[in-house]
Formats: structure tokens, sequence, C-alpha cells
């Protein structure tokens, strides 16, 4: 069986020494405001660099995101010399000449940004201000100085990603998942989801890769043993890496159909890379925003797989807050999977996919979303369709019925985690609901979510517990609801007792906060009456309930 595996570390940009001891350094300050030049609007979320120089060698970056307001504070560790270098997607990069800063100084450098040609910035001003450059995958390729450009609009969102996680400054719900999926009906086969919030400091929920130094020496993927495959995805930080840039060639491609609207820049291993003994590699696109240049899309997949490349591979997604720090929206990695069954005509292999991610919730619907088309089947244990079941997204409106077959198609969901309930009246009265999933759904997704009617003894021992006894006995769960309200009576005694010449038989029990009570190993096939209060008060029900199955039914009286 294939599987995979995510490791490494975060390189955070400023050093371990500030991290313990902040308050050492609060003596030599750089602040300032970053605007626009040409709008005077202040710079949500530019970089600010504070470079320690050594005559033209950098020594130490400390990096910070400017705040809403444009504004910035960098503390620097030590007097000496150093440079502020600021970046800003759309923007021309600004790099100060190099300044002393002395012990205790605060020194106040405010910024103004000069906007990006449409045609790109001239590759000679990337390189005078200090910016990695993208090699073009062809030498006479015209479009250089854009894709320099792009490559540095792509790189800006990718380290206030990581500046944005160091700071911990986008703190919302996470879930993980890993599901096996089917080929080719793609349909989800298994799921585990686990779910983590701004107090899971430990949990690791955010997606995470080998260094690229790591990946650029023993692959993107690579065997373990006879049994399984580790996976290797892109994250901000290997992208970021020296090892990434120099592995890699660009190329650029406009977008089309759903990527309409977005500029693509195209990785592929340079050719050294592609030599038989050399690791597996990525290939892929960085999708840019054709206007404003914003990093939305990073995907991927495998070289030297011997597997269908079109259902394999990663994508990382990117969103911006409004006050301007960057953070990884949601993340896959489509694995293959091969899975023996073992079965009376011997054993068979059957390929599938292991699909690995993360998601962040959203706290409100976001209309702008794809929606999501569920479908599926409802059916007993017999595996015959149940039609006339509700199948619903509980905290929404949104519910349909299942025909003839058990089948049904719910449109328009919204993408999110959501928990899916199939029940009817009939199984409602006996405290059940026919199935319930917590499910995850994929923007734009068609998701098959099936359900399998319990068992009545699954219910019987979910009343009554495991040791439960039902040879020749039967079980009756009753709901007393006001007839004028229909809200449950609470507390109220309900008697439940042989009918007149029948053997000897009484119990009495009290209705729970629903208004329910559960009668469990009563007399199978015999005739018997439900009274208030007492046994010889007013009848409310005669019922007859059959070996081994639970029968529920709702009461109306006057509370």
């Amino acid at each position: 069986m294939l599987q995979s595996q995510t490791a490494g570390r975060w390189t955070l940009l400023v050093s371990a020494l500030a991290l313990l001891l902040p308050g050492v350094f609060e003596g030599q300050t750089v602040r300032g405001t970053v605007t626009e030049r040409s709008s005077g609007a202040p710079g949500i979320g530019a970089i600010t660099v504070l470079e320690r120089m050594a005559a033209d060698s950098v020594l130490e970056r400390i990096a910070v995101l400017a705040d809403p307001n444009g504004a910035f504070v960098v503390r620097a560790t030590r007097a000496g010399s150093y440079r502020l270098a600021v970046r800003r997607i759309g923007a021309v990069p600004f790099q100060s000449e190099p300044f002393v800063l002395s012990m205790g100084e605060v020194r106040t450098l405010d910024v103004q940004l000069e906007p990006v040609s449409p045609t790109g910035l001239p590759v000679t001003v990337l390189s005078a201000v200090g910016i990695r450059r993208a090699t073009s995958c062809r030498a006479n390729d015209k479009n250089g100085a854009r894709i320099a450009t792009l490559w540095n609009d792509a790189r800006t969102a990718l380290e206030a990603t990581e500046i944005s996680k160091r700071d911990r400054l986008v703190q919302r719900r996470v879930v993980r998942f890993v599901r096996e999926v089917d080929v080719p009906s793609l349909d989800v086969r298994t799921e585990t989801l686990t779910a983590f919030d701004a107090l899971d400091v430990g949990g690791q929920p955010h997606f995470r890769s080998l260094p690229g130094d790591s990946l650029s020496m023993v692959g993107y993927w690579r065997v373990k043993d006879a049994t399984w495959t580790e996976f290797y995805g892109l994250d901000a930080n290997a992208l970021l890496s020296e090892a990434f840039v120099r592995d890699h060639c660009f190329s650029l491609v406009e977008g089309s159909d759903n990527r309409l609207g977005s500029v693509g820049l195209v990785f592929e291993p340079i050719a050294s890379r592609t030599r038989q003994l050399s690791p597996p590699e990525v290939e892929g696109t960085i999708w840019l925003d054709s206007k404003t240049s914003a990093l939305r899309l990073v995907e991927f997949d495998w070289t030297k797989l011997d597997a269908d490349r079109k259902l394999f591979g990663g994508e990382v997604q990117f969103a911006r807050a409004a006050t301007g720090p960057w953070f990884v929206n949601s993340w896959r990695l489509r694995m293959p999977q091969e899975v023996l069954f073992v079965g009376n005509r011997g054993t068979t292999r059957h390929r599938g996919i292991v699909e690995e991610g993360g998601v962040i919730l959203e706290d409100e619907a976001d209309s702008n979303r794809v929606p999501v088309t569920l479908h599926g089947a409802v059916r007993d244990v017999n595996q015959r369709g149940l039609a006339g079941v509700v199948v619903r997204v509980l905290g929404t409106n949104l519910s349909t019925i299942t025909e003839r077959d058990g089948r049904y198609t719910l449109l328009k969901v919204p993408p999110g985690l959501h928990f899916i309930v199939a029940s009817n009246d009939s199984v409602d009265a006996i405290g059940a609901r026919i199935g319930q999933q917590q499910v995850l759904l994929d923007e734009g997704s068609r998701r098959n979510v099936s359900f399998l009617a319990p068992r009545p003894i699954e219910i019987i021992r979910k009343h009554c517990g495991e040791r439960t006894d039902v040879r020749n006995r039967g079980f009756l769960r009753l709901t007393l609801l006001d007839s004028a309200t229909t809200r449950p009576i609470v507390g109220a005694r309900l008697w439940l007792a042989a009918k007149e010449g029948t053997p000897v038989f009484a119990t009495r029990l009290e209705t729970d906060a629903s208004g329910a009570v559960v009668f469990c190993e009563v007399p199978a096939g015999q005739p018997l009456v439900v009274t208030s209060q007492t046994r010889t008060g007013r009848a409310l029900l005669e019922v007859t309930v059959g070996r081994g199955t639970i029968m529920g039914r709702v009461i109306r009286a006057s509370s």
C-alpha cells in the first residue's frame, strides 16, 4: 500500500535569539510607514526587511509585515550597519542606502513604492535590489522581464505567508483530512477528519514539507521499503529556497477555462534533473492574478511515476486577509495507492488514490465559492433502496427526499465542513437516524454520500446496552408531546403493563428532556397498554411488540 508522509520544518526569518529574548532588543529600532507614491494609500502587508550588513554581505535578515495603516516596526539585534528593503506585490522593490544604527537609536524611514509597469519590471532593477531571478526555460525567451517580475510577486506572497505563520497573524480553524478515493469514479471510500483551532499550538495543523535542500537531494518522492512510498509537496518554504530556483526553469502561460484571468509561471526541472539516475522531481504552475499579480494557486505533479499523472499530484491555494497577512487557504496531495483484496475468488489488486490535505474553515459562507453537488443512495441492511428518506445538511435549509430506488441529489451545497443527515419519521420515532456523516466538501466537487440504515439490534443495544436479551423480547420507545404546542412533556410518568387476561407484566419510567422513554425487554407478542401516572390511569396507547424488534410511537396528550 502506498502512503504519504509530509515532514520538515519552517525556516524562520528572524533569529532564535530575538524570539527568546525580545526585551533585550528594544533599544535600536527602525520604524516608518509604507505608502503608494501615486495614490498615497497605505502599503498594507508590505514585507519590510532589515538587513545587517558587513561589506556587501548580508549577515542577518529580520522581516515583518506592515499593518493595515502601512506602519512597520523592526527591532535590530545589535548596533551596526544596516539597510532596509521593502517589497509588495505590484510595486517596484525598494532598497535603502546602507546606514549605521547606533546602540539605542530609533530611526524613522518612510517608504513610497512605485507601481510596476504593465510590461513588467526590467531584470536589472530586480537584480539591483537582490531579488532571486527565475531562469527562463528557453535562452531566447522574450518574456524574461515579465517572468522575473511575476516570480518576484510570487516570492513576496510566499515570504509574507511564512511571516504570517511565524507571527500567528492569521488564526482560523483548520481541518486536515486523509481520504481513500476510488478509481475511476473518484468517489470517496473512507475519510478521516481532524480539526484544529487557534489553541492547537502543537497539533501541526498546517501544511509542511521537507526543506528545499533536502528535496533537491532525496527527491520529491522515494520508496521507503517494499510496501510504502513517501511523497512530498511544495510549501512556501520549499518554493522560496535557492535549491528550488536552481533546479527548475520557468516559462509563461496565459490562463484559460477555469484559470481565465490568471497568468501562470510554469516550472519544470532543468535538463540535468531529468536524467535516469537523478532524484524524482516536480513540475507544475504557479498561478497569479493577471491584473494584480496576487498569488492564487500552486499546482504540481511528480515525475518518474509509473502511474497516470493526470490523477496524481498536489495543489496549494493561497489567500490574503483584509488586514494584509497571507495564508494557505487549502492544500492537498493525491498519491497512488494499490490495495490487495482477499476473497473467495483469490487475491485481487485495486488501484486507488490516497488524498491528504487540509482546508481553512471560513466563519461565514462565501457566496463567490463554487457550490457542491451531493448525491448518493439510502439503503436498508439488505441493500434495498429506501424511498421517502429526508437527506439534509445540518445548519442550513438544504434538504431533499430520496426517490423510489433510494437515490437522491442535492444541489448548491456550500463547500466546507458539514454534517449530512438521513432520517424519516419511523426511524426518528425509535430515537435514531438512518445515518449521519461528517464530510469535508471541496469547492466545485460532486460528492457521493450514501447511507446504510442500521439494523434493529444496533438501535436496541444503543438504548438498552450490549447485554440486552432479545430472545422473546421486544423494545418500545415512546415520545410524549403536548397536543397543543407539540413540545415534549418532560418528567411525565408512563406505565407499561400487560392487558387484562394476559401474563402479569408492569413497569414504569419517566420521560427525559426530549419527552421520551425506552422500555427494554418487554414481552414480545403480548398486548400491552400504556397509561399515564398510574397503572389504572388514563390509557394512552395499546401496542403489541414483535420479538427482537424495536417499535417507536409518538403520543400527543395534554400536559
